[in-house]
Parts: structure tokens; sequence; C-alpha cells
């Protein structure tokens, strides 16, 4: 049933996972000591790394090559010796009995030797080592699935901080100019050239303005908060980091 249910799941990895044996899973996720060359990449080398489920995939693959030098061993399960003392007198006659009623003969204790075969388990032992290895398989493609999910979800979230950020830049720059133009409209109103009704009006788009910003600089804050929750390190910390990578 074990057996069964390796193949099967095995089966479902290849018809899920395609040409995914052609892409370098190093260069997904960036091994542990390489040097990234953009946040990016590092930003998902840090996610993987702190990421505590990740951890447990590795282990899994690591199980999965001490089952397959446990399988390869097997064959010594199947091979049985025996060494069994006797303390009844025997008579055993030597191959160079020349003469003599009692020459070259020994009498007294003995040991019997004995050394069985299981021909089955032998000859199972290459469908173990096989089911040990596909078993490997398995857990090297759920760790690499994982990866391209895991590099998906942090690029998702790092273009959604720059995208926050754009709009944050341009509520900024709103901003500004709906306090200009409130600012010109006072003067305007105090200097009698401007009524009640323009003053009012260019009151409330600066409000607007205003409130925009603040929910522009909340999306952003929240963007940040999310890379933190799937790299696994404070943004004050990420920041710099990007700032180094990125010339900012």
């Amino acid at each position: 049933m074990k057996l069964l249910t390796t193949w099967l799941a095995l089966a479902l990895v290849f018809a899920t996972v395609g040409h995914a044996q052609q892409v370098d899973f190093d260069e997904v996720v960036l091994p542990v000591g390489s040097s990234a060359k953009t946040f990016e990449e590092y930003a998902v080398q840090r996610a993987y790394v702190n990421n505590v489920s990740n951890r447990a995939l590795e282990g899994q693959v690591a199980i999965s090559d001490l089952e397959i030098k446990q399988a390869k061993r097997s064959w010594l399960d199947q091979v049985n010796a025996n060494l069994n003392f006797s303390s009844q007198e025997q008579e055993f006659i030597g191959p160079f009995n020349l003469g003599g009623e009692n020459a070259n003969t020994f009498v007294g204790p003995g040991y019997n030797y004995g050394v069985s075969f299981n021909v089955g388990g032998l000859i199972n032992n290459k469908s173990r080592v096989e089911v040990a290895r596909q078993e490997k398989l398995i857990a090297e493609s759920k760790r690499d699935q994982e990866k391209l999910q895991l590099r998906a979800a942090v690029k998702t979230r790092l273009e959604m901080r720059d995208n926050a950020v754009d709009v944050l830049r341009i509520r900024r720059l709103s901003e500004i100019d709906a306090e200009t133009n409130y600012q010109l409209v006072r003067e305007l109103f105090e200097q009698g050239k401007a009524d009640f009704e323009d003053l009012a009006q260019a009151s409330e788009v600066f409000h607007r303005a205003v409130e925009a910003t603040a929910v522009a600089e909340s999306q952003v804050r929240r963007a940040e908060i999310l890379i933190e929750e799937i790299v696994g390190e404070p943004w004050a910390e990420l920041k710099v980091v990007k700032a180094r990578m990125e010339g900012e």
C-alpha cells in the first residue's frame, strides 16, 4: 500500500510540476551564504531562511537521503549468521587421518555454524531503494514548489509597497498643490476678491488632499508590515539594506 501511495504521489508531482526540472532552484532562492545582487533576491533569501516550515521541508529531504542509505544497506538484514556452542562431546575426524584408530581425531565440545538468506528480501531490496529515491524526489519537489510560491509572494509584497510609495508621492504633490491653492484663495478672500464659497471649496479640496495623503501613508506602512511578516525581519533593517543595494 505504501509503495502504491508513493507512486501515485510521484505521478501527481510530475503532472503538476511539468517542466520544473529545468528550473534552477538555487536561482529561485539563493542558497545560504550566497550574495544577493538585488534587494529582491536578498528579501527572498531571508524569507526562506527565516520561515520555520521551510526548515521542515529541508529536514524531509535530509531524512530521505538517510532512508536511501538505509535501503541500500537493508540487504544485510536478509542475511542471518548463526553460531551455536554445543557442550556435548562430539567426535571430529581430521582430513589427514594417516593411520591409527584414533589418529587425527578430536573429542570434546564443539560449535555449529549456519548462514541463512531471505531470498525474497534480497530481491525486493532494489525496490526499496527505488521507493526511497522516489520519496526523496517528492520531498524535493515539495520544497522546490514552496520556493516558487515564496518568491512570488515576496515579489508581490515588494511590488505592492513600490506602488504604494508611488501613490503616496502623487498624493503629497496633490496636497501641496491644494494647500497652495487654498492659501491663494484665502488671500483673495481677505482682499475681497473672492467670495466665501470659493474659500470653502478650496478648503474642502485641501482637507481631502490631506486625508488622501494620510490614507496613502497608511497603505505604505501596511505593505511594509506584510513584507516584515513574510521575510521575518523588521522593515527598518530591510530598508537599510535596500538603500545600500539600490543606491537610494
